[in-house]
């Protein structure tokens, strides 16, 4: 009789092994086996887990379906909120000089106005211009001048003038000998061509008992009025170009002409080369 030791038995693991098979059901022939331990089995679940990880993350990623989870968005909702953004920090901006000009009118309603927004020019020493000291007339010339020349804008008129070339309206006879004339009468041959003097928008066109009136406005201020004319070529609201003819001359020859700046009469002969 043999005997077996117990403690050597225990010292040995056993390890159960598994066999995994398929077999037809007709033959019952097995068709592919694989043996299979523990390790191997967690080893394959776990491979197989990551893929499955991976291929869904993949998936997500390069398809729209990352825009359901959270913290991702459109492309056209990012957009939208950068154009809010700027439309935000916009609205801000203009709330804030909105708020610091009604700031200003109610100080300036109330009088509580800041010493330091008031320059103090007391202490401000302006050099004479002549070593002989103003007498009282001369004080009181120029502001009497000074008072009276405020508001005449003539004398800006040949400052607006430069850099425009005015053509003549219509070739013919001035009858006015002092150039200083603000109206002029031109003598033209009958239905000869009145043109525009520059380029500009016809302000007005209408007919009077002298004939029909063009009014053209023009860059710096300028404004040119053509009377008296026959037939004429454009309306209201119409562009013209320097040279284009308007309208043609009456029967007796006499086109009334005129040129303003800002509101005050210029002489045509000063800036129009007849």
């Amino acid at each position: 009789m043999k005997f077996i030791n117990d403690n050597s038995i225990s010292k040995h693991k056993i390890k159960r092994r598994y066999r995994l098979s398929f077999q037809s059901e007709n033959t019952l022939n097995e068709l592919w086996s694989v043996k299979l331990t523990r390790g191997k089995v967690f080893i394959a679940l776990a491979v197989i887990i990551a893929a499955i990880t991976t291929l869904i993350s993949t998936i997500i990623v390069s398809t729209p379906l990352r825009t359901f989870l959270p913290g991702y968005l459109k492309s056209e909702q990012r957009t939208e909120n950068i154009v809010n953004a700027f439309r935000l920090d916009s609205l801000e901006k203009a709330v804030a000089a909105n708020e610091a000009y009604i700031s200003n009118i109610r100080n300036i309603i109330t009088g509580n106005i800041p010493d330091t927004s008031v320059r103090d020019t007391s202490a401000v020493h302006y050099p004479t211009d002549s070593l002989i000291p103003q007498s009282q007339r001369e004080k009181e010339f120029i502001s009497q001048y000074d008072e009276r020349e405020r508001f005449n804008l003539s004398v800006l008129t040949p400052i607006a003038a430069e850099g425009l070339v005015f053509a003549a309206p219509v070739q013919g006879k001035i009858t006015e000998e002092n150039e200083d004339a603000t109206t002029i009468h031109i003598v033209a041959p009958r239905n000869a061509p009145v043109c525009a003097i520059y380029n500009g928008t016809v302000i007005s066109c209408a007919k009077t008992a002298k004939g029909t009136t063009i009014i053209i406005q023009h860059p710096s201020g300028f404004i040119s009025i053509y009377g008296n004319l026959a037939a004429t070529f454009i309306e209201r609201g119409a562009k013209v170009a320097s040279s284009q003819a308007i309208a043609t001359a009456p029967a007796d020859g006499s086109v009334i002409f005129e040129l303003w700046h800002d509101g005050i009469p210029a002489a045509p002969r000063k800036f129009i080369a007849f």
